[in-house]
């Protein structure tokens, strides 16, 4: 399966690279305190990365542009009837994009691109399955 030959490859070379991090001895599985909950975290953190990438290959497109999940979230009624809509999107600007995150997971089957689709609902169904097992 080429997949599972990548995936190899590159756990040789995090491998090598983690032998810096644990004083040049590697990985020794004795010494090394992993729990179910760290594996949980990671997957939590894919799927935000996973929904932050989606969010900047819409932005990537060009000037002004956005996702269609982006734009549904910003695009609110309010922002039809006002009379300058650039300067509503200014005001309405959260601090940080909590919101917009929370907003394409909980609508991540109307993303346009079919990768971030997809990573979303694997990776979905590895939590729902690692939540079973215990």
């Amino acid at each position: 399966m080429k997949t599972l030959r990548f995936v190899k490859r590159f756990i040789r070379r995090r491998l090598s690279d983690m032998c810096a991090y644990h004083e040049g001895t590697g990985i020794v599985i004795d010494t090394v305190d992993v729990e179910d909950e760290d594996n949980l975290q990671l997957l939590y953190e894919c799927i935000i990365n996973t929904v932050i990438m989606y969010i900047k290959r819409g932005r990537e497109r060009g000037e002004g542009k956005m996702s269609r999940l982006e734009q549904s979230y910003m695009f609110t009624p309010g922002f039809y009837i006002s009379d300058d809509p650039r300067k509503y999107l200014e005001e309405h600007r959260e601090t940080n994009d909590h919101g917009l995150i929370m907003y394409c997971l909980e609508n991540y089957e109307k993303m346009e691109y079919a990768t971030h689709r997809l990573q979303i609902m694997c990776t979905l169904v590895t939590i729902n399955n690692f939540r079973d097992m215990f």
